[in-house]
């Protein structure tokens, strides 16, 4: 494919060397981040589901475009 050669990204270790780049910024991630969660319960609900067949329908809704994208899936075994 012509183009930039692809970069693998993975959220986790880019954070982890940007809080050892700069520590201060981790309070305020803390911070920030628990501003976001109250926000989004205006526009996001949550859906829980547990067990193996609610983890299968899910998928399936997903897979399908059945998922709304104000409905977040919190789903275990």
């Amino acid at each position: 494919m012509p183009g930039p050669k692809p970069e693998f990204f993975f959220v986790p270790t880019y954070a982890a060397e940007r809080l050892k780049a700069e520590p201060d910024l981790g309070p305020v991630m803390q911070r920030d981040l628990r501003g976001f969660y109250e926000a989004s319960r205006a526009f996001v609900t949550a859906q829980r589901g547990v067990g193996a067949e609610a983890i299968q329908s899910a998928w399936a809704r997903l897979a399908t475009g059945d998922v709304p994208p104000n409905q977040g899936l919190v789903l275990s075994f």
